[in-house]
């Protein structure tokens, strides 16, 4: 039927929450299912149904925060402030878009080469909570 059912694979419209993987591995899985003459129509884990647009879509905005987020890491910024620094465009009108502190917080771990199976939750708590002072003004 061309239909895939893709689960936390998937957010259309709809902030992706990386918890535990790794951000350029899940752009390469984008890439293949788009690809694929035989998927149609996805079922996101998140979000509306969709297809391949919506996809593609998600993909560029996992590959915004992978060139951006590795530019801001080299530049030696945190990932609160780089989280609240990137522009995220039209991304940002997307549900949960503050995830993206949470996203920096994974991300970075991937850069330095220390990430684990479960999430930093001390560094998430940590660029989460510099993320939200700068984006309140504090």
């Amino acid at each position: 039927e061309g239909i895939l059912f893709m689960g936390d694979i998937a957010f259309f419209e709809v902030a992706p929450l990386n918890g535990s993987g790794f951000v350029a591995d899940w752009i390469k899985v984008c890439d293949r299912i788009i690809a694929d003459p035989l998927v149609k129509t996805i079922v996101p884990g998140h979000g509306p149904v969709g297809g391949k647009n919506e996809l593609q879509d998600m993909r560029d905005y996992l590959a915004l925060l992978l060139r951006e987020g590795r530019r801001k890491f080299d530049a030696g910024v945190s990932p609160g402030r780089a989280a609240a620094e990137i522009d995220l465009g039209h991304y940002a009108t997307w549900t949960d878009s503050n995830r993206i502190a949470n996203n920096m917080a994974r991300l970075y771990s991937e850069f330095r080469g220390s990430i684990a199976v479960d999430q930093d939750r001390a560094a998430t708590a940590a660029a989460v909570a510099e993320y939200t002072a700068i984006r309140q003004g504090r």
